[in-house]
Order: C-alpha cells, then sequence, then structure tokens
C-alpha cells in the first residue's frame, strides 16, 4: 500500500472531489427545496381557487404540481376534490385514493377520500376513514364534522352520542363567531334548539364576509324578474315538489328564469323546468363569481335560493349579492344565519310568531303551508299486491320510507313501543345501508320485537311508489326531522301519516302538511300520545277509513291546490319587493 504525504497532488484532487461533491449536494437540495417551495405556492393557489368555485384553474395547477413530483399526496387530494366538484367521479377516486396510500396518516387526506366515498354512498367506508382520522387526532375538526351524518344513516347511536358531547363541548368552549366542528344542514338532524341552529349557521355563515359584493345594474323591466338557484334540477325530492311551480307563475307579472349549478342531466324533469321557464341557464361549471355576474347582468329581482347549505350548495354566489332581494326557499328547512339572505318563507305552524326571534331572516308567512306540490303526478296502474311487495296480506302496515338518518334513537322507541302493543302489525321501512338495517334488527330484538317484523323496500320509480304506498295502513313520521317530500308522497297517495309536532322548521313541516291535507287530529305534541294514536288507529279500522277517505280527492285540499299556493308566494314576491 503506498503512502501519500500531505499536501501532495493526490490528495488536493481527493479534496477538490470533495469540494465538488458537496457542491453539487447542496445544488440538488436547493433545487429540491425550490421545486418544494414552489409546489407548495401553487397547491395553496390550487387550494385558492377550489375555495372560490374556479374549478378548471384549480385543476391545472393541482397538475402542475404532480408533474413536477407525482408523489405529492395533498396535491393528490386535492385534484381528487376538484375532480369531484367537476362531476368526474372515477377519476377523482383514484387521486384521493392514490393520496392515502402516499399519506395514510394524514388527516386531511383521510377526510377527503371519506367525503369522496360518502358522496358515492359509500357511507360505512366513510365512516370508517373519518374514524381513523379521529384516532389520530380526537379534535380535527372536519373529521368530526363529517362523522355525523354517516353515522346517522348508519343508526349508529351510541357512537353519534359520543361525537355529539364532543361537539357540544366544542360550542361551549367556541369563541363568539368562532368555526364549529357541525355543520348548520347536520344541525338540523340533531336535537339541537331553535337558537342553537341560529348559533350554528351564523359562525358557518362567518366564513362568507370576506367576500365582496357584485356591482348589480338597476332592472327596468315591467315584470318582477324571479330567479330560482338550485342544483336539483333533476330527478330529486325538490323537483317532485316544484314541478308545476314554474309554469304557474303569472307571465303578465314575472319573469322566471332557472339557473341550474348541478350535475348535467338530461332527464324528463329538468327538461320540463327548462320548458316551463322563460330563461334556463346550466352553469354548472362556472365559479361562483362568473355566475353572481350572470345574475346581477340578467337583471333578477328576487333571487330564490333552493339549496341552502344542503349537498352542492354555493353560497358563496349568493354571498356576493347578485339580487336586491335574496331568499331561502323549500330546499333548507332552517334559518341560513348569513346577512347576505332576507327571506325565509314559512307558514304558520312552522315558525309562529313566538319564534321568529330565531331566524336571522325575516319570515314571510304563507297562509297555509310553506310546501308547493305537485297535485298532477302520475300513479302507476299496473296492480300491485301486498304479496309482491313482501308484506303480510292480513297485518296493519305502518311506514316510514324517510332516509335513515331522519331514524334517530327517541323515534325508532317509539316505533318499537306501538310494534310492541300492536303484535299483528309490521313496519315498512325504505331500504337503507346494511349496517343501519342489521342496527335497527338488533335494536329491535333488544326491545322483545321480532326483528322480522321490519320489512324494507326497496327504491323503484315514483309512479310505482305511489302505487305502493297505498298498501300501507298509517304513516309514522320521524321526530327531529320530519318527512317533507315523502309526507306529501304518502297523502297525495292516500295513506294518512301520523306527526308529533317538534320546536324547529324541520320538526314542525310535518304538522304543516297534514293539517293542510285537512287532517289536522293526526297532529299530536308528546312522543306518548304520538304511541297512543298510532295504536288506536290500528284498533278502529273504521275511524281509518274515515282519515282515508279525506284524502281520496287530493286535488280538493288546501295541500294540493296549486293555483292557489302560487298566487300566494307571488303574493310574498311583492311584498319582498315593497320593503
Amino acid at each position: 500500500m503506498g503512502f501519500v504525504e500531505k499536501g501532495s497532488s493526490a490528495n488536493r484532487i481527493e479534496s477538490t472531489d470533495l469540494r465538488c461533491l458537496v457542491n453539487e449536494m447542496l445544488w440538488y437540495s436547493m433545487r429540491h427545496r425550490l421545486r418544494q417551495f414552489q409546489s407548495s405556492r401553487l397547491n395553496k393557489r390550487g387550494d385558492d381557487l377550489m375555495r372560490r368555485g374556479d374549478l378548471t384553474a384549480a385543476e391545472a395547477c393541482f397538475r402542475a404540481v404532480l408533474a413536477a413530483d407525482a408523489r405529492h399526496a395533498l396535491a393528490h387530494s386535492n385534484l381528487g376534490n376538484t375532480l369531484m366538484g367537476l362531476h368526474r367521479y372515477d377519476e377523482a377516486l383514484m387521486h384521493l385514493e392514490q393520496a392515502v396510500q402516499l399519506a395514510p396518516r394524514h388527516v386531511g387526506v383521510l377526510v377527503n377520500l371519506g367525503n369522496a366515498y360518502f358522496r358515492g354512498g359509500a357511507t360505512a367506508a366513510a365512516a370508517q376513514l373519518y374514524g381513523q382520522a379521529l384516532d389520530i387526532d380526537p379534535h380535527a375538526e372536519a373529521a368530526l364534522a363529517n362523522i355525523v351524518r354517516p353515522l346517522l344513516e348508519l343508526c349508529d347511536w351510541d357512537a353519534l352520542d359520543r361525537h355529539l358531547a364532543t361537539i357540544h363541548a366544542h360550542l361551549s368552549a367556541a369563541a363568539p363567531g368562532a368555526a364549529v366542528p357541525v355543520s348548520p344542514f347536520d344541525s338540523i338532524f340533531l336535537p339541537f334548539t331553535r337558537a342553537e341552529q341560529l348559533d350554528i349557521a351564523r359562525r358557518y355563515a362567518a366564513g362568507f364576509r370576506g367576500i365582496r359584493s357584485i356591482e348589480r345594474r338597476t332592472s327596468s323591466a315591467s315584470r318582477l324578474r324571479i330567479g330560482y338557484l338550485s342544483g336539483d334540477f333533476h330527478d330529486h325530492p325538490t323537483v317532485h315538489l316544484t314541478m308545476g311551480l314554474y309554469a304557474a307563475h303569472d307571465r303578465s307579472a314575472f319573469e322566471i328564469t332557472g339557473y341550474s349549478i348541478g350535475i348535467p342531466d338530461s332527464g324528463r324533469h329538468r327538461q320540463t323546468i327548462a320548458a316551463q321557464c322563460d330563461r334556463f341557464f346550466d352553469l354548472h361549471d362556472r365559479d361562483a363569481t362568473q355566475i353572481a355576474r350572470k345574475i346581477a347582468d340578467d337583471g333578477i329581482d328576487i333571487l330564490v335560493d333552493l339549496k341552502g347549505y344542503t349537498g352542492g350548495a354555493r353560497p358563496e354566489i349568493l354571498a356576493q349579492r347578485p339580487a336586491p332581494v335574496q331568499v331561502n326557499y323549500l330546499g333548507y328547512p332552517g334559518t341560513m344565519g348569513a346577512p347576505f339572505i332576507d327571506y325565509l318563507i314559512a307558514d304558520p305552524i312552522i315558525i309562529p310568531d313566538v319564534h321568529r326571534a330565531d331566524y336571522a331572516e325575516q319570515v314571510v308567512v304563507l297562509p297555509v303551508t310553506y310546501q308547493p306540490t305537485d297535485p298532477h303526478q302520475a300513479v302507476s296502474a299496473t296492480p300491485i299486491t301486498r304479496l309482491k311487495a313482501g308484506l303480510p296480506e292480513a297485518a296493519f302496515v305502518y311506514c316510514c320510507f324517510n332516509n335513515s338518518a331522519k331514524i334517530d334513537r327517541r323515534t325508532f322507541t317509539s316505533w318499537l313501543a306501538v310494534l310492541a302493543a300492536v303484535p299483528e302489525s309490521v313496519l315498512w321501512l325504505l331500504d337503507m345501508p346494511e349496517p343501519a338495517r342489521l342496527a335497527l334488527r338488533a335494536a329491535a330484538g333488544r326491545a322483545g320485537v321480532d326483528a322480522n317484523r321490519l320489512i324494507f323496500a326497496p327504491i323503484v320509480p315514483k309512479a310505482e311508489h305511489l302505487a305502493r304506498l297505498r298498501l300501507a295502513d298509517l304513516a309514522l313520521d320521524t321526530f327531529q326531522y320530519n318527512a317533507h317530500t315523502t309526507a306529501t308522497d304518502a297523502l297525495y297517495a292516500g295513506t294518512p301519516m301520523l306527526t308529533l309536532i317538534g320546536e324547529t322548521f324541520a320538526s314542525r313541516v310535518g304538522a304543516s302538511l297534514v293539517t293542510a291535507a285537512g287532517l289536522p287530529e293526526l297532529v299530536v305534541s308528546s312522543e306518548r300520545e304520538f304511541v297512543r294514536m298510532a295504536v288506536s288507529l290500528a284498533g278502529d279500522r273504521s275511524r281509518l277509513a274515515v282519515l282515508k277517505d279525506a284524502l281520496r280527492r287530493p286535488g280538493m285540499l288546501p295541500l294540493f291546490d296549486a293555483p292557489r299556493y302560487v298566487r300566494e308566494l307571488e303574493a310574498a314576491y311583492r311584498q319582498m319587493m315593497e320593503r
């Protein structure tokens, strides 16, 4: 082995090589940090664009990040969210699932995939992902907020109670105006008071405070220009109620424009509504500012929001004030708590005078009921029997076709008490996720009620559903969040509904509809009275027959008097403009 003297040329070469290696490493490190910095800025820029509703520009930002770093988990997750907003679901899931593979312990990434699963109907998988996020961070507000609906739909009341306690703790500790881990819409399903629902809605609306109002041009039209804004102009419960509304407006005094911000659709419901409007625009691919500008340029006098804070809502459009009068109507059963919403349409039962202080909007009261109906719905003429529907021929059939999220512990406990008192009866429910079916059957078993007495009906076309409703003897309402369109369906089909009136908007809708159908005796004020009445009617078929006979001609009932309803709604619009 040779010996190299200190200071020799060989040693200098080694030192030079080392310096070059260090410099090269520093250069690569700087380039890597620069790429990270650029990616971070691009990702942040895309996130801002996504929040503003400019999804096309947001997609370009996230794709640029991934072009530089294909393993950027947040960019995959954000791109997935953006693609969900663009209704490209399969592509979105690919990126969201890849994000979780890259960052399996990132709370935000888990929550985003959970949101996609929930939206796609994979309720149990969504709840599992939110649970994983909470295992990592028990105080993760997004996971706390988003887990509520899946637990409601799965009827997992024990887990829901635990999360509700956490939400109440957050509410108690939150500073005034600070966000809390429950959405306004979810608060309607939960046992919150009107005042608490208002507080939650105001906190949520505060998130739109920085949005600037858009400039509007003054309308010189001789007719009032009414704009209906919705993401549900397709086969949807809101559309089932409003199918005849748009055409029935008095065209000598009103001009009607529809603004669609939901999934593109070419079905019968969309085509019918578009034909009934004077103008109809599909704006699903526009950002919030572009939509607000379109509404403002159209000179709309009254913008009627049919979404509120329900899924797919775009309150950031209304926050820009594209119309001088803006109304919360029909789609959202509660206050929006927002300064940019002027009016809420209700009726004397849903919002009596003593409740008005718990609503941020000015309340406009229609004389009979706030809810429109379509008195010309088709009912299948194909004969349907109890045997075909999977129902016992001789049993007394109670039914409720509400979504499983509305079936809370208090409601189901009362239903089981009814079944226990009427042994020859069954409860006919709409099909639901398997975990929810198992949970309800287990609860029935614990109460000593044969789980086989719960019968689940598949989802069928509307005309067939209305026909099969006639097989039921009595519809039972849910308590915290009443039946809305499903109540109207039962009454239209001739099936009476028993309802318990509550203290919030959503818990008083059943009473409004049943009263407008001419059956106020089916509105009760306590759970004990609800059980007693449900049991009593099962034993008094002659009285039940009288109730059913009262529903035999729906066109004669105030609830289904569509021309009267439209005139009352138009009178309300005139009052708003006069004020």
